[in-house]
């Protein structure tokens, strides 16, 4: 006993043997993932959105109810419906087109993890060229203090490839000493 779980076999791959009593509920769960990847699809970042929804909410249908799948993305396509039919089996099971599913979820994946190095790339180039000038105005001022430059210069090298974490902490520590070397400027200006 100690707890475990009676293990069973699996089916065969592509093969549905588990009785309806627990299908269902496993189906409908699958249901809900595929339209959690669709509910979360940024139409600003990106303009496949809206049909990458229509899709999934296509597949979600196509592995709940047994509804067609999406032409594109099943094995065997119909190109006069826009959708293929789901196949029966001779022994009554529906046939469900699971590669064609793997490999519209897979595609989302990998083009969602392409946008955000691309996304996390063109944001840790703007905030290099930032402190670049930013070096840049402070050498031209020639009041800045060893620290701030070597503050800067270390911003410099983990814009290019430092953990988020360890940038932002870097970019916050710094942002914060160079409030505090301003304020202390503007009071030398007045006095």
């Amino acid at each position: 006993m100690g707890g475990k779980a009676e293990s069973r076999p699996l089916a065969p791959r592509g093969e549905t043997k588990a009785p309806p009593d627990l299908l269902g509920p496993a189906l409908e769960t699958l249901g809900a993932v595929v339209r959690a990847l669709a509910e979360f699809a940024d139409p600003h970042e990106d303009s496949r959105s809206e049909p990458f929804k229509a899709d999934a909410e296509r597949w979600a249908q196509h592995v709940t109810i047994a509804a067609p799948a999406p032409v594109g993305e099943a094995s065997a396509d119909d190109a006069s419906t826009g959708a293929t039919e789901a196949s029966v089996a001779a022994d009554g099971y529906v046939r469900r087109d699971w590669e064609g599913l793997r490999r519209f979820v897979r595609e989302h994946c990998r083009l969602r993890a392409l946008q955000t190095a691309t996304v996390v790339g063109d944001l840790r180039e703007t905030l290099w060229l930032f402190i670049r000038n930013l070096h840049q105005a402070f050498a031209d001022d020639g009041e800045t203090d060893s620290d701030m430059r070597s503050r800067l210069t270390r911003l410099e090298t983990l814009a290019r490839g430092a953990t988020t974490s360890d940038l932002k902490r870097e970019v916050l520590e710094t942002a914060q000493d160079l409030g505090v070397m301003i304020e202390t400027r503007q009071r030398r200006h007045r006095t």
